[in-house]
């Protein structure tokens, strides 16, 4: 198995970034050093669960607010019977 050589693609070097490269067609630059890459994506993938997780937190707490809203609406409706009871 060869290696990837980004000279033979016609990059360029970015100065003082080891690993990234620049390519001269699209002028993007490209991070070829793989553990950076991984580290990358460890990093996406754990802020992608903590916003889902945060999301979950979030649509309980509305639930919640919900049903206290609902038990609020309830007891009123009790203490108003109440009092028209007397």
């Amino acid at each position: 198995m060869s290696s990837f050589d980004p000279k033979r693609e016609g990059w360029i070097p970015v100065e003082g970034h080891e690993g990234l490269w620049r390519d001269p067609n699209s002028n993007a630059i490209i991070n070829v050093n793989r553990s950076e890459y991984d580290k990358y994506m460890q990093a996406h993938e754990s802020r992608m669960k903590k916003d889902a997780n945060l999301e979950s937190l979030q649509s309980e707490v509305d639930g919640i607010k919900s049903d206290l809203s609902d038990i609020k609406s309830l007891l009123v409706n009790f203490i108003k019977e109440k009092n028209n009871d007397r």
